[in-house]
């Protein structure tokens, strides 16, 4: 008699355990991560322990920033011109069968100490090809070229110019703020469809 009691017992705490286990233990868990410029909400429903997705994109396009290391880079602008007039005296013109594409950007050093905007640390690539920025007597909508000292806390508006194909497709543009590996790197892109 003993034994069935025994056995009895352990089949009602076998069975408690599993009612127990096959409880539904779904979760609503939201999480918010600051990624540069981006800041993303994933939620996720989970029926054990799982890590938030989220989703960093590697470049962001005109009218986004960046924020990250000592710098806060907004890409505010990009826009093709036929030329560039800042006078009537002061003109500049690409060469034949070309167009000026110009990246237009504001940079804040969110650092406590003076930073160096290096017109030397830009790469950019044109259709994936390795493209060179080129540097004009003229002053688009009033930009300097992307490059100076910047003062703790302070902001510089800046332009970088390129010569492109009329039917260019999508310029990538990465600055990196310094010469090490390590060092932070800002990446933007742009395509026709999102000129101003």
């Amino acid at each position: 008699m003993k034994k069935l009691i025994i056995i009895a017992l352990i089949a009602v705490m076998a069975f408690s355990v599993t009612a127990c286990g096959s409880k539904n233990s779904t979760s609503d868990n939201s999480s918010s991560q600051k990624t540069g410029a981006i800041e993303t909400t994933a939620e996720v429903t989970t029926e054990a322990v799982t890590e938030p997705q989220t989703t960093v994109p590697s470049a962001v396009g005109p009218g986004n920033y960046i924020e990250s290391g000592n710098l806060k880079i907004s890409f505010e602008m990009a826009k093709q011109y036929d030329e560039i007039q800042q006078s009537e005296y002061l003109t500049a013109k690409p060469e034949e069968g070309k167009k000026y594409l110009v990246l237009f950007f504001e940079v804040e050093n969110i650092s406590s100490e003076e930073q160096n905007i290096n017109m030397f640390y830009h790469k950019a690539y044109l259709d994936d090809y390795e493209i060179d920025q080129k540097a004009l007597l003229v002053n688009p909508e009033g930009y300097d070229m992307l490059s100076g000292n910047l003062a703790a806390g302070k902001k510089l508006k800046g332009y970088v110019c390129y010569e492109v194909d009329p039917d260019w497709q999508k310029l990538e543009f990465t600055y990196t703020d310094g010469i090490s590996s390590d060092s932070e790197k800002y990446d933007f892109v742009v395509t026709p469809d999102e000129l101003s």
